[in-house]
């Protein structure tokens, strides 16, 4: 798959793109101040492709300017554009680290979006975590994380409103190594309902 130029009202978005014909519902996800546009363990390659099956069109998102939150935010506020040129009106957002703080910013008060997932976020630039509702929010993190401590998650699920979800992956480091299909399950889990799409049968995991 190759990395693509979308046309955007924020400017070009470069991403990878996995689409499905005609779908009404889409998904954007962005990784961390690496510009992992994989996810760990290449848990966003999988998850675009199981939620493509199901009829929902996702955007991996490829920074412009990494570390840079106000350009990081415009990149997915234009990839929601981009959906919306193409029939998506329902999306969900997916952060890992410094991402979480992307699209906790893109996603507050934003009509198009039904919920904003984070994995191991940072506190910092998460200022608007209030504001996300009444758009679901699910908030994962692994316990053992050295980098970005779960208790940022712990703490913004505290202050963050209703509806409202704290995973703990436990002994997960911040790249939830050897913990990625739980984290796709439970990323599939909260975005099938939310996005309205039935979901396709799967064969299990375990």
């Amino acid at each position: 798959m190759a990395l693509t130029t979308l046309p955007t009202a924020y400017g070009p978005v470069r991403g990878y793109v996995h689409e499905a014909p005609g779908a009404e519902a889409g998904a954007v996800m962005v990784g961390g101040v690496g510009n992992d546009v994989d996810g760990p363990g290449g848990s966003y390659v999988r998850l675009a492709e199981a939620l493509r099956e199901d009829g929902c069109t996702t955007v991996r998102v490829s920074y412009a300017r990494t570390g840079d939150l106000m350009r990081s935010v415009d990149d997915v506020l234009g990839a929601l554009d981009w959906l919306a040129q193409h029939g998506v009106g329902r999306s969900v957002l997916v952060g890992w680290s410094f991402g979480g703080a992307v699209v906790i910013a893109a996603g507050a008060g934003h009509g198009g979006v039904a919920g904003v997932a984070t994995l191991a976020t940072q506190g910092y630039d998460t200022a608007q975590i209030q504001s996300v509702a009444p758009r679901s929010l699910l908030l994962v993190h692994g316990t053992a994380d050295s980098v970005l401590s779960w208790s940022i998650s712990q703490s913004l699920h505290r202050v963050a409103r209703p509806p409202k979800r704290l995973e703990l992956l436990d002994g997960a480091g911040h790249d939830i190594a050897g913990h990625e299909d739980r984290f796709e399950s439970l990323v599939l889990e909260w975005a099938v309902p939310l996005l309205g799409i039935p979901p396709v049968r799967r064969a299990p995991t375990w």
